[in-house]
């Protein structure tokens, strides 16, 4: 396990086993995760250039832990949390799924990626259940958290993240 810069974000390294029929790995062991109750399973796919976020759950947080299947992304955590050291602050991390690694999302953190490649599955364990009444985006070209995007392609996005608002106008935590 690697913690981060913001506080409850963490990553781990996946064990791979891999021979000539293929690979097998263990995504899941709830002893990475003691506080941890998964109650929903989520997947996402994407193709290359989908820029996705900053998505965020408005009442009593979510916790997330999320593991690329296929392909390689970006990812963007920001903490939202007004009491946080790092409020406003934005972790950037580099994930594919030939090193199999996986990421944790504590509550109060907003979330965003970019597709590096073609036919990129991610899978998300939350521990709430999904709720449109209480989902959220941030613009993720918000210029007070200021993401400094490496990649040179067109963004395709959707619009209800094109038209997300800033920060500022959103009631955090």
């Amino acid at each position: 396990m690697q913690t981060s810069s913001i506080g409850g974000v963490s990553s781990f390294q996946l064990k791979v086993y891999g021979d000539e029929r293929g690979r097998f790995s263990e995504v899941f062991r709830k002893t990475n995760y003691p506080d941890f109750v998964p109650l929903q399973d989520n997947y996402s796919f994407s193709q290359k250039g989908v820029l996705r976020g900053l998505h965020f759950v408005a009442r009593d947080g979510q916790n997330q832990v999320l593991t690329v299947i296929n392909g390689s992304i970006i990812d963007y955590i920001v903490d939202l949390r007004r009491d946080s050291k790092t409020f406003l602050n934005y972790l950037e991390t580099n994930m594919n799924y030939d090193e199999i690694n996986q990421i944790y999302i504590p509550s109060y953190c907003a979330h965003g990626f970019l597709a590096m490649s073609n036919d990129v599955v991610l899978h998300y364990k939350t521990d709430t259940y999904y709720d449109p009444e209480f989902d959220r985006t941030i613009q993720i070209f918000d210029p007070e958290i200021n993401i400094q995007f490496r990649a040179s392609f067109d963004f395709v996005r959707s619009k209800k993240d094109t038209d997300a608002k800033l920060a500022k106008y959103h009631t955090l935590f």
